[in-house]
């Protein structure tokens, strides 16, 4: 049972890695795209740089779960 558990626990951290990585590279890629050009310069530059904030963001808790399930594997 509780192997049954810790694969679960893997997948999903395994699976909120993914995710988390997938969602800030469609960010990043996108921002462009996300931010009306119909803003003033710099709020859209603001805006941007927000996006792309959050999406590097995203990168580093993609990370961290990795990071997590590594050491989840190393130790158990």
């Amino acid at each position: 049972m509780a192997t049954a558990v810790k694969l679960v626990y893997l997948a999903g951290l395994a699976i909120a890695a993914v995710v988390f990585w997938s969602v800030g590279r469609w960010g990043r890629r996108n921002a462009d795209d996300l931010v009306p050009a119909a803003r003033s310069a710099a709020a859209r530059e603001r805006k941007l740089r927000s996006l792309r904030r959050g999406a590097a963001l995203c990168h580093v808790l993609a990370a961290a779960c990795a990071a997590l399930v590594v050491v989840y594997l190393m130790v158990y």
